[in-house]
């Protein structure tokens, strides 16, 4: 069987891709934007026996389509927009990280203990890659990590998403 990732059209989609890819090398991947994630998601929620595990990470669908999968296992939904709100209680929903970094505690650490970075598997390289999406993503304007985000988001839409996906899944930023 099979895994899936939907996530989001941005550089924090993108790099939602690479830690997937550096756990799962085999996840199918698609990326959406929110004028096609409700739809896509009714087709996965047929669909769901053709995988062991469907992943969303910084795109979820809307409440009304979100709340047929929140509870159900199959479906693992990792998101910190506040228009999701439907997700609050979920371990996997946190407004103050991004996508990527919320992945990456969620596959290399444990997200159900903390939400600290430094406490996973990740090399100091990785880390960097993720703290500089996150400050980028979330506006933390004051951190060490902003510009080098800036020039990622750049290289990101320079590149397309595939190919930067493509270029850093080995994880050598």
């Amino acid at each position: 069987m099979k895994k899936i990732l939907i996530t989001h059209v941005d550089l924090d989609g993108t790099g939602c891709a690479i830690v997937f890819k550096k756990k799962y090398p085999d996840i199918e991947v698609e990326f959406r934007n929110h004028d096609t994630i409700n739809k896509r998601t009714e087709e996965l929620i047929r669909e769901k026996n053709l995988y062991d595990k469907i992943y969303f990470a910084d795109i979820t669908p809307s409440e009304e389509v979100g709340q047929q999968i929140v509870n159900d296992d199959k479906f693992v939904l990792i998101d910190h927009h506040v228009t999701q709100s439907y997700l609050e209680g979920k371990r996997t929903y946190n407004l103050d990280y991004c996508g990527v970094y919320l992945s990456a505690i969620y596959l290399f650490g444990n997200i159900e203990e903390n939400y600290d970075l430094e406490s996973t598997s990740l090399s100091e390289q990785e880390k960097a890659f993720i703290y500089s999406i996150d400050a980028w993503d979330t506006w933390k304007l004051n951190s060490d990590f902003r510009k080098n985000g800036e020039q990622l988001n750049f290289l990101c839409f320079y590149l397309g998403l595939e190919n930067f996906v493509e270029e850093f899944k080995d994880f050598n930023p």
